[in-house]
């Protein structure tokens, strides 16, 4: 008999939400105390990048200037 066990996934925060992404590659994560996975993470490609730097400028261009 096999034991499976889920696993989180950890996905991208990008403009106030998490998202998926658009790439496909992983990597585990693993708890330093165990040596565990104790989950997994998405790893970005380079759409992935392009929607998190458009809207971090996004969120800049609209953000109010502070006085000084």
């Amino acid at each position: 008999m096999t034991t499976v066990t889920a696993t989180k996934t950890i996905h991208h925060f990008i403009n106030g939400a998490e998202s998926a992404g658009e790439g496909s590659r992983t990597q585990p994560v693993y708890n330093p105390a165990t040596g565990a996975v104790s989950a997994e993470l998405r790893l970005a490609n380079r759409a992935d990048l392009d929607a998190t730097v458009a809207a971090a400028r996004a969120a800049l261009a609209a953000a109010p200037t502070l006085p000084g």
